[in-house]
């Protein structure tokens, strides 16, 4: 594996506001705005039910999206942190081997 193959698997994860065509911003702000709606059904101001389950089924999966990048950072660190040890003890078996020198 290399640091293409990492950045390939980074860019695979698409972030859920990308995937419904918003910005961050845009998607945070309708989702807060939907969640005040659910809480006004709640609380007896609002009978109107039909934003309920979109709300829901968006918050899972900007839940399960957080989750993803999470582990998917995490894998991706310590990948490079493999790929950086397995250089660093490969250059040292070329230079104890005294094959290579540097010049």
């Amino acid at each position: 594996m290399n640091e293409l193959d990492i950045k390939k698997i980074e860019s695979s994860l698409v972030a859920p506001w990308e995937a419904k065509g918003l910005g961050a911003e845009e998607y945070a702000h309708d989702l807060t705005e939907r969640w005040k709606a659910i809480n006004d059904i709640v609380n007896g101001r609002r009978e109107d039910t039909s934003i309920v389950k979109s709300t829901i089924q968006d918050t899972i999966e900007f839940m399960v999206w957080v989750s993803a990048k999470k582990e998917l950072s995490s894998a991706v660190a310590l990948l490079r942190a493999q790929m950086i040890q397995a250089r660093s003890k490969h250059e040292h078996k070329i230079h104890k081997k005294g094959t290579i020198k540097r010049t």
